[in-house]
């Protein structure tokens, strides 16, 4: 049969468990709140910048989270270059002439001719 006392100690066991586990748990999240707090602007910098960006390599988060600015396009820069690129294309004089060799400068067959 069961040893007299023997459950008391293991529930009395987990208690203590429990409760350090708790101290424990407790502690990390104050950690990590005051790490939140003191570097708040940082972490609003990283947020800016990815929303700014969408994406950032390791030193890219390094120079933000150092304060620097990043020398890189922006979504937006990226999208006014691609809007801008046809325009370019379609203005160019001699496209009329040269139109001859169109099949030379891009090699993608036409669907219809299979």
């Amino acid at each position: 049969g069961d040893m007299p006392g023997g459950r008391e100690y293991s529930d009395h066991t987990a208690e203590l468990i429990d409760t350090e586990i708790k101290e424990i748990m407790d502690k990390a999240y104050e950690d990590v709140k005051k790490i939140i707090q003191t570097h708040r602007k940082e972490m609003e910098d990283l947020e800016q910048a990815l929303i700014k960006y969408e994406t950032l390599d390791g030193d890219e988060v390094k120079q933000i989270i150092e304060g620097k600015t990043l020398d890189k396009p922006t979504v937006g820069d990226l999208l006014a270059a691609e809007q801008k690129r046809p325009i370019v294309h379609k203005k160019k004089p001699r496209e009329k002439t040269d139109s001859s060799d169109d099949g030379m400068t891009n090699p993608i067959p036409n669907p219809g001719m299979g």
